[in-house]
């Protein structure tokens, strides 16, 4: 006869399946509710949380997600509504300030929709093994002043079209 799943019949099953979907490491669960950690992972394993508990942990996700974009929607508002009152007043400073924060709120907005790409951009002309190259051909290229001029113009113009 197979033994009962000691979280099913646990006392706290519920706060034990909620910290479960959360993804609290099994550790932290079995210490926090005094249970052994391997049969808070087959619980979780053998699929004993209760459906309806599961929808119910979706639907906090989606509620807290709703009130991150209301209160975003909100600050949106609110800067606009700056952005208006200060070009009444032809507060320049602050309208530049306001239009910068809007945008700041509108990218935000694209990230959390996931319309941005984060991508890590590597500037190679600012890197110190790249100058230390770039000295050494130009320092080599001394006996051909004309080639090394026309070198290093090209090498700025190439750094500056990165930058």
């Amino acid at each position: 006869m197979a033994r009962k799943c000691s979280i099913c019949t646990h006392k706290q099953r519920i706060a034990i399946e909620a910290d479960i979907l959360d993804n609290v490491p099994y550790r932290d669960i079995a210490t926090r509710y005094n249970v052994g950690r391997m049969p808070v992972q087959r619980h979780k394993q053998n699929g004993h949380i209760e459906d309806s508990l599961i929808k119910a942990h979706g639907i906090r996700k989606i509620v807290n997600a709703d009130d991150l974009l209301v209160k975003i929607l909100y600050l949106q508002e609110e800067t606009l509504m700056v952005l208006s009152e200060a070009k009444d007043d032809k507060n320049q400073n602050t309208v530049l300030s306001a239009i910068g924060k809007a945008g700041q709120l509108i990218e935000l907005q694209a990230r959390l929709a996931g319309q941005l790409q984060e991508k890590q951009v590597i500037n190679i002309y600012m890197q110190p093994a790249f100058i230390k190259m770039q000295n050494i051909i130009l320092s080599e290229l001394d006996q051909f002043p004309e080639a090394k001029y026309r070198i290093a113009e090209r090498l700025t113009k190439e750094a500056e079209n990165v930058r």
